[in-house]
């Protein structure tokens, strides 16, 4: 099993490159690295119940039609496999480092993992779109300020 810096290091990669995929969907990805409102939980649940957020237009609709969505869900599984690994590898430490109110966020990443593997004919890319733009850029803050807390 990878250890614990490895992992976050595999998160913060599969992160930027959804923030890259998504860049042009977007003024630059400075800006959008820079969106941060904490919502994966909410998102991540309707996601697994497999519910529609909003209609399918605007940038959602362009997403889904310039090619780069199946390159996003293939970084999310990384994402998602990588965020229950860490669970797994030292929850215990996450915790102790300050980022405890991280983990219904880790799981709820992993949760999107498996039904993008298993039950991939529920994927909604309105929602994936959502987490695109909303939980990503989080994920990747966050992720960034607890990977110094594991050795090398």
């Amino acid at each position: 099993m990878r250890n614990g810096r490895q992992l976050c290091q595999d998160i913060l990669d599969s992160a930027k490159q959804v923030i890259d995929y998504a860049a042009p969907s977007f003024v630059e990805s400075a800006d959008f690295l820079a969106r941060s409102t904490d919502r994966s939980e909410e998102t991540m649940a309707t996601f697994h119940e497999g519910r529609m957020i909003m209609p399918f237009t605007g940038q959602a609709h362009e997403f889904a039609s310039n090619g780069i969505a199946d390159a996003v869900l293939y970084r999310l599984c990384v994402i998602g496999e990588a965020t229950g690994d860490l669970q797994d590898y030292d929850s215990t430490q996450i915790v102790q480092a300050g980022f405890g109110d991280m983990m219904p966020t880790l799981s709820a990443f992993r949760r999107m993992r498996d039904l993008l593997i298993h039950q991939h004919w529920k994927v909604d890319l309105e929602i994936v779109w959502n987490t695109v733009e909303t939980d990503i850029p989080t994920l990747h803050k966050r992720v960034a300020l607890l990977y110094p807390h594991f050795a090398n």
